[in-house]
């Protein structure tokens, strides 16, 4: 169960500690190696909003099978998974609100041809003053941008002066971006209106997650996962208005340090008629429409067969997603 961060303590009197960027890899190294043993498989995301334009859409329950068809109940809406598999199909896990996971089990490998080398992709991002005392927490602030500025080669802080409920947030936060291609954050101008989810959780390794909306009509503005499941939150969709899902059996498995893992295929889709982009693991493209939605594959990985590390989840993403204005 997750614990909001004002019911730990008041924000007000919370010592932050002194404001740095977290290297992921420092999380990575908790869990060892990352991945996962599935067949065709898909995590979906329910919830209303839109992204940096005006659409308003809902995402439901998915369920999976073998052909590469998934299929919307609840709050609607579908989207399409391709890849072949070798094994036979398994259980099937249930998150709560309105996010299923269907699993498979493969013996051996699954299909796929030896993919093209990735694009250098990456995306990460870190809320400062970060977490000190390892406890699971996701906060739900109204924001109001103070400023963006460069850190680093291929970094951006993102300053808000932030309330939760009727407590003033103290010091402002500040959300550390850094992407490769890089990102400016150009349309969050000074003044702009928001709401920022945030949180994390520590399984065996670090888990986080960010949407931040426009207030008002729930534009996303900004989306980001690093962790074992497409959505780690358990009580928002964090990608919402899209559906997002993996496909398995694209890429010819390869061994890693902890096994045989392969890349996976990351889609989105809005439902109904709406296009199913597609974008496999370490790739880098901009989405539904002109501008769009700049959106980074940084990792989408799974084991064939069991890892061999401890500690290890069996699959794992990272990718996010940016409304910068870019065409």
């Amino acid at each position: 169960m997750l614990l909001r961060w004002s019911r730990m303590r008041p924000v007000s009197t919370m010592t932050f500690a002194p404001l740095r960027t977290l290297g992921l890899a420092g999380a990575l190294a908790l869990g060892g190696c990352v991945g996962d043993d599935v067949s065709t498989t898909s995590d979906s995301e329910g919830s209303t909003g839109t992204t940096g334009a005006t659409e308003t859409a809902t995402e439901g329950t998915d369920s999976t099978t073998s052909s590469g068809s998934e299929s919307g109940s609840g709050t609607a809406t579908e989207g399409t998974t391709e890849g072949t598999t070798e094994g036979t199909t398994g259980t099937t896990e249930g998150t709560t609100e309105g996010t299923t996971e269907t699993t498979g089990t493969t013996d051996g490998t699954t299909g796929g041809e030896l993919c093209d080398a990735g694009e250098g992709v990456s995306f990460t991002f870190q809320l400062m003053p970060e977490n000190q005392n390892m406890i699971d927490f996701e906060v739900d602030w109204m924001c109001e941008v103070v400023e963006v500025t460069a850190a680093g080669e291929s970094g951006v802080n993102l300053e808000m002066a932030c309330t939760d409920g009727d407590e003033k947030v103290a010091p402002n936060p500040v959300l550390f971006v850094d992407a490769q291609p890089v990102t400016e954050l150009v349309a969050f101008t000074p003044g702009l209106q928001l709401r920022m989810i945030y949180g994390e959780v520590y399984p065996w390794w670090t888990e986080r997650w960010v949407r931040l909306e426009t207030l008002g009509n729930g534009d996303l503005m900004l989306a980001g996962v690093y962790g074992s499941s497409l959505n780690v939150s358990d009580q928002n969709q964090v990608f919402a208005p899209y559906t997002t899902a993996y496909v398995d059996g694209v890429c010819a498995p390869e061994e890693g340090g902890c096994g045989t893992e392969e890349r996976l295929r990351l889609t989105f889709t809005r439902g109904g008629d709406a296009p199913v982009y597609e974008l496999l693991d370490d790739t880098f493209d901009i989405i539904d429409g002109d501008p769009g939605v700049s959106t980074w594959i940084d990792s989408a990985t799974a084991y064939v067969g069991q890892p061999d590390c401890t500690d290890t989840p069996q699959r794992w993403f990272s990718y996010g997603m940016v409304f910068d204005g870019q065409e």
